[in-house]
């Protein structure tokens, strides 16, 4: 089975969730995670990404903001659409993203 058919399924599967299956699968998904990254002392630079609801896809806006709240740097990617290529950018935490 290819890389494109497995997402296929995994989306079809997802998107079948009921609301309250989606909400307690991210909350055990958060607990598991905060008891992963509290065990880190030193502070990294963390890979993660902006999740796409409509998709089902894992929240992450609360476990990036707790990865930023800890002092990691955090990364997310996007495409380059000129040369159709991944790249990451830094957030800025400084960067109120809900002006008044």
């Amino acid at each position: 089975m290819n890389k494109s058919r497995v997402r296929q399924l995994a989306m079809t599967r997802r998107k079948n969730w009921s609301e309250r299956l989606f909400k307690l699968l991210n909350e055990s998904l958060e607990m598991e995670f905060m008891d992963f990254i509290t065990q880190f002392q030193m502070k990294h630079t963390i890979m993660s990404f902006q999740s796409i609801e409509k998709n089902r896809e894992v929240l992450m806006d609360k476990l990036n903001a707790t990865l930023m709240d800890l002092g990691h740097r955090l990364a997310i990617p996007f495409v380059l659409p000129e040369r159709l290529q991944l790249a990451a950018y830094l957030v800025d935490p400084s960067l109120d993203p809900n002006p008044v």
